[in-house]
């Protein structure tokens, strides 16, 4: 084998791994998710004096297509539960995909999650709080899907504005 054909091959060989690797990360923050998800859903219930579903089954199976993680048996409330790896002091705002703030029906109550290593935290939407004019703001944050860096617009919540959960 010349030695182009081995680089070549070695540079194959090192994406292969490359793939693996971000499918195992991948399966890791999926699981990491769903675990939190299960562990908060009596929380919520509790918090929010309220009965909430999973939108995915804690098999990962989907219940029905849904950007919120969960849901009241009217449909009139949903939750997002972003869980993090990271204290809440790390950074200055929570972020939230814009999708998954964007096209909202005006009938559903809204409320975002934010599980950090120190605590739990929350914010109903309302869109004359989540503005500009209170630190609000858009930005584009890099995440990796399926081993490629993509550039998705966020919502960067203030971490004055979040509620903490006595939980």
């Amino acid at each position: 084998m010349n030695e182009r054909c081995a680089f070549s091959n070695e540079k194959s060989s090192l994406r292969h791994s490359s793939r693996e690797m971000v499918a195992t990360k991948k399966s890791l923050d999926i699981a990491f998710g769903k675990m939190n998800e299960v562990e908060m859903l009596p929380v919520l219930d509790k918090v929010f004096n309220d009965t909430h579903h999973f939108t995915k089954l804690p098999s990962g199976e989907a219940h029905e297509f849904a950007r919120h993680d969960f849901f009241n048996a009217d449909m009139t409330k949903k939750k997002e539960l972003k869980s993090r790896r990271i204290s809440i002091k790390d950074y200055s705002t929570a972020v939230v995909n814009l999708s998954k703030i964007t096209n909202q029906d005006p009938k559903i109550h809204y409320t975002y999650c934010w599980k950090y290593t120190d605590g739990v935290f929350y914010l109903p939407y309302d869109k004359t709080i989540w503005s500009k004019e209170n630190g609000f703001y858009t930005s584009m944050m890099n995440v990796w899907r399926d081993g490629v860096c993509e550039s998705q617009p966020v919502m960067n919540v203030p971490h004055k504005y979040l509620i903490k959960m006595e939980v």
